[in-house]
């Protein structure tokens, strides 16, 4: 029968709420703003929380955030941030710090993840240890438990495609019963709203379910009408939304995007990869930069902004992992493969070509040698390895206690089990906690330094932006709808201590706001970028600033800021303290 047994069904039920407990103190320990892009997520999120609607993206729409380079997350597969939205509203009167609401919806999310992992390992493999094993693999997974305590859209495309192979799973199990049939479209319809590296499994999925019903296909398309409803509801509405809003050509609004992107930067779109600066493929395979290594190590938990490593015991173990899953399918073999050994080169499939497409994205796109882009096929990925643990003699008995006996995949499931959490512990104790703790601590703040506005903001360039100084104020007009900006002598620069505390009594004329940029080394990419909303009138504007190497300025106005008058400066130097040390 197409159903859980109680003792699974109990498990799962003890997982998620084991999974919400832990991703939900997580959320509430970790750091608010340890995740990067904190503010896009966050702005997508606070749109659909206060209109309780998906936006209609426009350049001009002064509620939508763009960044500097013309890119939002409003535009983006909506899941993960209407489900932010949604914890953030219901807990509202619990909460009174408005990010933290926001980040309650992923540990939901990533507890329902472990469900479904262990729910889609059970039906694969009928073994609770194995099934248990796969699930606490990915439920401890530091990076994993990273997402699932921020407000981060790659925690929904982890569930959406985990979601999609536990179905197939049950496909392969069950045949084309109808239930299945309705899993398989919510979960594609899941996957449509999660984010656009989960897209990238649909085509294998799609032509392996097409391979598995071929037979039953005329009983399946009478199912059509109630799959196609499944679907809609699950997450195509999305798509229909895009279609008419942004045109029938345009349903994943990527389009509509790259025009405005085009239309607010000077850069130009999706092309800011290793490509451009002369670094091809062969130099990423060759390590370039440790590309390679770091690559690896960010899938299982390194995050490079914050220097933060999980340790050589964490890699090693899930780096074995990996291997055992793809040697040991190189050396298994059967004369007459089953459906399931198929599924193998599925998975196989999957990870080339998320592999192919995190290559493409850093050679011609974005520079980020970080694999949370291939993190939606964790599930496939620990699948591999739990297939060479099946596939030993499930008769040897390699353990007796007391009379009893215990077959060798229980053991080792068991062991396995044993050496996650520990590990898990101790990254956690000994990497995690202790970055995360040490957060910069403002020991001494001296007496803020004023400075007189016409001197400290010497203008060496302007772009689209008039300006003019008047009683000691700058005043800043924009000109035509482009990107505009003032670009700043060197001399500020000098002004600034290591670590600098600058605060910008200004005036405008809307709601708005605006950026300062430092660029570094003179490389001329500005890609330091601290962003600062004001309201119309009086606003005081402050910035925690590293000034390491800082080479020159630039203030950018965003579109919907038309006016902006900086009325004075003070500048304070912070002295920061971590793991006791000054930094």
């Amino acid at each position: 029968m197409l159903k859980l047994s109680l003792k699974p069904t109990l498990i799962g039920f003890v997982l998620f709420a084991v999974s919400m407990v832990y991703y939900t103190h997580a959320t509430l320990t970790f750091p608010v703003l340890f995740n990067l892009d904190n503010h896009l997520n966050y702005a997508a999120t606070e749109y659909l929380s206060e209109h309780r609607k998906i936006p209609v993206v426009k350049a001009e729409d002064p509620e939508i955030l763009f960044t500097e380079i013309g890119t939002t997350r409003s535009l983006r597969p909506p899941f993960t941030f209407i489900v932010s939205a949604i914890a953030s509203n219901l807990t509202a009167n619990i909460i009174d710090h408005r990010i933290t609401r926001q980040r309650l919806g992923s540990p939901l999310i990533g507890a329902l993840t472990v469900v479904v992992v262990f729910v889609g390992f059970w039906i694969a493999f009928n073994h609770i240890g194995l099934a248990l094993l796969g699930a606490i693999t990915i439920g401890l997974l530091p990076k994993f438990v990273f997402l699932a305590s921020c407000n981060n859209d790659d925690i929904g495309a982890v569930l959406s495609v985990s979601l999609l192979f536990t179905s197939v799973l049950a496909l392969v199990r069950y045949q084309a019963r109808v239930p299945v049939l309705i899993a398989l479209a919510f979960s594609l319809g899941l996957v449509l709203q999660t984010k656009f590296t989960a897209w990238l499994v649909l085509p294998w999925f799609g032509l392996f379910c097409l391979i598995l019903v071929r037979s039953n296909w005329r009983s399946i398309a009478k199912l059509t009408p109630l799959l196609a409803m499944v679907l809609i509801l699950a997450g195509g509405w999305w798509i229909v939304f895009n279609m008419i809003n942004y045109g029938v050509t345009d349903p994943s609004a990527i389009r509509q995007a790259v025009e405005l992107q085009t239309a607010l930067s000077s850069i130009q779109a999706n092309s800011q990869g290793y490509l451009s600066n002369g670094i091809g493929l062969n130099d990423l395979l060759a390590n370039h930069d440790q590309f390679l290594s770091k690559s690896f190590r960010s899938l299982i938990g390194y995050l490079q902004w914050l220097d933060l490593n999980v340790g050589a015991l964490t890699y090693l173990f899930y780096g074995l992992l990996f291997s055992v899953g793809f040697v040991g399918l190189a050396f298994s073999s059967r004369v007459a493969p089953e459906k399931r050994d198929y599924l193998d080169y599925l998975v196989i499939i999957l990870v080339l070509s998320q592999c192919v497409f995190y290559f493409h994205h850093n050679l011609v796109r974005d520079i980020q040698p970080q694999a949370r882009y291939v993190l939606p096929i964790i599930m496939p990925l620990v699948y591999l390895f739990l297939r060479q643990i099946e596939r030993l003699p499930s008769s040897a008995i390699i353990l007796q206690f007391r009379g009893r006996q215990y077959p060798s995949q229980s053991v080792v499931s068991s062991v396995l089990i044993s050496v996650c959490v520990l590990v898990h512990l101790l990254a956690m104790e000994r990497y995690i906690m202790p970055v995360f703790n040490a957060k910069p601590y403002f020991t001494s703040l001296k007496k803020p330094q004023k400075h007189e506005v016409r001197e400290a903001f010497e203008i060496s360039s302007s772009d689209a932006l008039s300006y003019e100084f008047t009683d000691n104020r700058l005043q800043l007009q924009r000109e035509g709808s482009g990107p505009s900006s003032v670009t700043l002598s060197s001399h500020f620069c000098d002004r600034l201590p290591l670590n600098a505390l600058i605060t910008m009594n200004v005036q405008s004329t809307t709601n708005g706001g605006f950026n300062v940029h430092i660029d570094r080394l003179n490389q001329g990419s500005y890609d330091s970028v601290y962003w600062r909303s004001v309201s119309a009138g009086k606003s005081i504007a402050i910035f925690s600033v590293n000034s390491q190497n800082c080479s020159g300025v630039k203030i950018s106005l965003s579109r919907s800021t038309y006016q902006l008058t900086l009325e004075s400066l003070d500048i304070s130097e912070l002295r920061i303290h971590q793991h006791g040390k000054p930094l």
